[in-house]
């Protein structure tokens, strides 16, 4: 991770400053970075994203589970390109049902479609209405 910081001044020695933050990766092995869904909490639907720094093709499941650790949805995605990766859903379970108030867990597991790379990433969701 690294900062920088940029000042600039006008020909009245006014000082303006801006900084930065990124990350420098080894493009060998994938980073899944900035995991989140948003809305959260949420009352109808959300859309889960991230970023990522391969240039092949990857495969993303995500699992959400009950507090309890119950398997509710699973989603899934093939055959992404793109660096930054949207996936959205409806809020509802396997059956078709809406979900309850509560919190919630999902685990986001993304692979290369080779099967080369794989990274897993655990989160937390609410549900208010």
């Amino acid at each position: 991770d690294h900062e920088i910081e940029i000042s600039a001044w006008d020909i009245y020695n006014n000082v303006a400053k801006a900084q930065t933050y990124f990350t420098v990766v080894n493009s060998e092995d994938l980073v899944i970075r900035q995991v989140v869904n948003y809305p959260n909490p949420f009352s109808s639907n959300t859309t889960f994203t991230f970023q990522q720094n391969l240039n092949t093709p990857l495969n993303v499941r995500i699992k959400i589970y009950t507090i309890a650790g119950r398997l509710i949805k699973e989603l899934e995605s093939d055959n992404i390109l793109d660096k930054f990766v949207r996936i959205p859903w409806d809020g509802r379970d396997e059956d078709g049902s809406i979900l309850a108030n509560g919190t919630y867990l999902y685990k986001l597991i993304v692979e290369s479609s080779d099967g080369d790379y794989k990274e897993t990433v655990l989160g937390k969701m609410a549900v208010l209405k």
